[in-house]
């Protein structure tokens, strides 16, 4: 794949890019979140071009010009209808649809937020994991003009939920453990309790499973 993948922590208004996503409820009114973010810094042009271009299916996509930007474009994504969450259907309908609007741009160099996720509700894992699959999937045949795709996600913990399933499906590294986890600690059962002082062996008692129920374990 001729294409360059990589993750970049930051604010996408800047991006290095011909062109930035924004993820978008259908009637492409711009609202809070990285929408609120870009309207400010677009300018009001933008909106005022999604007002004439109006209402589109979900899962599809439009572009407008970048206004104030350094991108020459906007592609919006319409992954939710206005006050509702967005779904994964819709989400990787709509990269689709994305990824089809760069190409009859002929956009070089691409921006991508984790759309769907925040107001959309949509977990960053499963975000990442269908933008990573369709971008990747789309530039396979190397029948594009994309010649660069970045992630950008501008607060810390997303972002590094982001970027550890980039690592697994783009850079091939395995899971990171979880913090604190030790396979090892936990398949050993805990020694039985000492005799008292002077008195005899107290006798062992039934072994410990590892993952069985107790309050660590407990709960949903």
């Amino acid at each position: 794949m001729k294409t360059q993948l990589r993750m970049l922590r930051g604010d996408i208004t800047t991006a290095d890019a011909d062109a930035i996503v924004k993820g978008a409820n259908n009637d492409l009114v711009l609202g809070g979140g990285v929408a609120g973010a870009i309207r400010r810094v677009a300018g009001p042009a933008v909106q005022e071009e999604c007002f004439k271009i109006g209402t589109i299916p979900l899962g599809t996509a439009a572009v407008t010009s970048g206004g104030q930007l350094k991108a020459q474009w906007i592609i919006h994504a319409a992954i939710n209808p206005l006050g509702l969450w967005a779904d994964a259907k819709s989400v990787r309908s709509a990269t689709r649809a994305v990824l089809k609007k760069a190409e009859e741009k002929k956009v070089r160099r691409l921006a991508f937020p984790a759309i769907g996720t925040g107001a959309g509700a949509l977990p960053v894992e499963r975000c990442a994991d269908i933008l990573i699959e369709e971008v990747t999937k789309h530039c396979a045949n190397d029948q594009t003009s994309l010649e660069e795709v970045i992630f950008v996600l501008y607060d810390e913990k997303p972002f590094a939920i982001f970027e550890e399933r980039f690592k697994q499906k783009v850079l091939g590294e395995p899971p990171t453990p979880e913090a604190g986890s030790s396979p090892s600690a936990a398949s050993e059962p805990a020694p039985p309790p000492a005799a008292p002082s002077g008195g005899p062996a107290a006798p062992p008692g039934p072994r410990p499973e590892a993952n069985g129920p107790g309050p660590a374990n407990a709960g949903p």
